[in-house]
């Protein structure tokens, strides 16, 4: 159209750089706000997996103090077993003579 002549045609062109120009800055744009949002999208993911990770270690060695306070407590209760004599065995029970 602009070279053809057209009564508007430099003002159509002049037009069309602006708009690519334009087009080409929202794409920027565009790409790093999205980039901006994956990083801040990963950041939290990440920052949940290790407080998990610091969660599930918390557990495991709690749960391994519980192991190891159970093992202290059957091996107490076995040396007392051991060291303390056995209870007498109770009589049988005859029945008495009749008066």
């Amino acid at each position: 159209m602009a070279s053809g002549g057209h009564p508007e045609g430099g003002a159509l062109v002049t037009r069309h750089d602006q708009l690519a120009g334009s087009l080409a800055r929202l794409q920027r744009l565009a790409a790093s706000i999205q980039a901006a949002l994956m990083e801040s999208v990963c950041s939290k993911t990440w920052q949940r997996l290790v407080e998990q990770i610091q969660s599930r270690n918390q557990r495991l060695a709690a749960a391994g103090e519980i192991h190891r306070d159970a093992g202290d407590l059957l091996a107490r209760a076995g040396e007392r077993r051991t060291d303390s004599p056995r209870p007498p065995r109770p009589a049988t029970c005859a029945p008495s003579p009749p008066s």
